[in-house]
């Protein structure tokens, strides 16, 4: 198992699953923190971390709220992958 950094929390991604800088989309159960301003991710109990993006002036609290949001469908039916994005406002 491996081991919990400080301020993780923990949550089930939705259908799209969130968008990593280096292996794409991940779904399912996983764990999120922040690190000197970095927003980092793993499944539960993973020793892999993947990159999301910059947490600029994001909570913790704010990170899971924006990446458990369902983000719908697309065009064709399939779930959109949600993410942090440089372009969004707060």
């Amino acid at each position: 198992m491996a081991k919990q950094p400080a301020g993780v929390r923990s949550f089930t991604t939705p259908p799209g699953g969130v968008m990593t800088r280096e292996v794409g989309a991940i779904t399912g159960p996983v764990e999120v923190w922040v690190d000197a301003g970095t927003v980092l991710i793993r499944y539960v109990g993973a020793l892999d971390t993947y990159t999301l993006g910059d947490a600029r002036d994001l909570s913790i609290d704010e990170v899971v709220a924006i990446l458990g949001t369902d983000q719908g469908i697309d065009q064709y039916g399939n779930p959109r992958t949600g993410g942090l994005s440089a372009e969004r406002s707060h």
